[in-house]
């Protein structure tokens, strides 16, 4: 099935599937970061669990398409981000199977963006993501983000929706030491995350 989404004022539209996240609309999470992302042309950005490419091929309209990856552990999600990336005129953008960076050795990313896999109270999983630059951390949803993967000045920006362990959330930047932002009454964005 195909849907349609303006984000920001850029015009997508994505080939997508029943089993994928949010197949018949760009999810909330995803529509309100990416207008909080403020992309510059020389951006290299990565897409860390892109399901079908709603945010990197977002990135690849309003930056190089060269300059963007998009990272997914299904295969399924991997081809229509591809099929996307040709249909929304950005096909220079890389799409790579692997779950997170366990076969994805890019680095020196300036804005990694993520919408993690969070449901109901598995917020350690955005825990394990924040906490990445310790290679010691195993556990969680996510592959860690290695050292070296932001390059010095970047950002990692990641949305994650606010449900019954609204309080666990919000002490988990302050324990963190990460910035917190509302955008909305069920939503938030972790940002400014450097992982250096």
């Amino acid at each position: 099935m195909k849907i349609q989404a303006v984000i920001a004022g850029t015009r997508l539209e994505y080939e997508t599937e029943p089993s994928l996240f949010s197949p018949k609309a760009v999810d909330q999470g995803s529509a309100f970061l990416l207008p909080q992302v403020e992309l510059q042309s020389t951006d290299k950005v990565l897409d860390l669990g892109c399901g079908y490419g709603v945010m990197g091929i977002y990135a690849a309209k309003r930056c190089q398409p060269e300059n963007v990856y998009m990272v997914d552990s299904d295969p399924l999600a991997i081809e229509l981000a591809t099929i996307n990336a040709n249909m929304n005129g950005v096909s220079a953008a890389h799409v790579q199977c692997s779950a997170g960076f366990a076969n994805f050795h890019e680095a020196d990313f300036t804005k990694i963006l993520c919408n993690p896999p969070l449901f109901n109270d598995h917020l350690y999983s955005l825990e394990v993501f924040i906490d990445a630059g310790d290679s010691q951390v195993t556990r969680g949803a996510i592959s860690p983000v290695p050292s070296g993967a932001l390059a010095a000045r970047g950002r990692n920006v990641l949305v994650a929706l606010v449900g019954r362990n609204e309080e666990s959330v919000f002490e988990l930047p302050t324990r963190l030491g990460v910035a917190l932002g509302r955008v909305a009454d069920e939503q938030i964005v972790l940002d400014e995350v450097r992982l250096v």
